[in-house]
């Protein structure tokens, strides 16, 4: 057994260029702002994964962001995918305990 076989996996933060593209990419009406639908499009075009729109709806509270009557901002998107990466690294850390 390899002294890697214990450790975390890692996970690498978008960059801010990034996120930004992503959010422009999601924006398909072009009003500068992301429904949960497109939010949800975004994301998956960032992080190469899908990403469920009530998993979004609960970083988007968790964060504050209220979306109910319009749509998320690019600082807005910018706090979702830092609470989702933060989640995921909590999950990573969680499955590695269990292990």
């Amino acid at each position: 057994m390899s002294t890697n076989e214990n450790k975390p996996v890692e996970t690498e933060d978008a960059s801010e260029a990034d996120i930004e593209k992503a959010f422009r990419c999601g924006d398909g009406d072009d009003d500068d702002g992301l429904s949960v639908s497109e939010a949800s499009e975004a994301l998956e075009n960032l992080s190469g994964k899908s990403i469920d729109e009530s998993d979004i709806q609960a970083a988007c509270d968790s964060c504050g962001v209220t979306i109910s009557d319009r749509e998320m901002s690019l600082d807005e998107f910018k706090e979702v995918v830092r609470k989702l990466e933060e989640e995921d690294k909590a999950k990573i850390h969680s499955q590695h305990l269990i292990i």
